[in-house]
């Protein structure tokens, strides 16, 4: 089995959907539109392609309900890769931003 590359973002976005988390209770997926990525500090960023494009995130519900995580909120803070096609919201970074616009270039690694 091919091991994943250990990979965490700072990101900023746009909530486009909430759904229960049918593997474990008490949890959520975010559908986020992310309006920008950027590296944290020492840690594998392959987060380029993330702008611009709708990502699944999996959150708490004391997350989802501390920040009342609804379609239309913008929201920033720190993710880290669970699999192919889920990140994990960090807890304790995340926090209801105002809309940034999309940015038009990559962010340099």
């Amino acid at each position: 089995m091919v091991q994943m590359i250990p990979n965490a973002a700072l990101i900023n976005g746009t909530v486009t959907a909430i759904e229960n988390y049918a593997a474990q209770e008490g949890f959520f997926i975010l559908s986020l539109l992310v309006a920008d990525a950027g590296e944290k500090k020492g840690v594998k960023f392959l987060g380029n392609d993330l702008i611009n494009k709708e990502i699944k995130i999996l959150v708490s519900g004391d997350l989802q309900k501390k920040l009342q995580l609804q379609p239309s909120k913008n929201i920033s803070g720190e993710i880290k890769k669970t699999s192919p096609f889920l990140w994990r919201a960090v807890e304790g970074t995340f926090k209801i931003t105002a809309p940034k616009k999309i940015s038009k270039t990559p962010v340099k690694k």
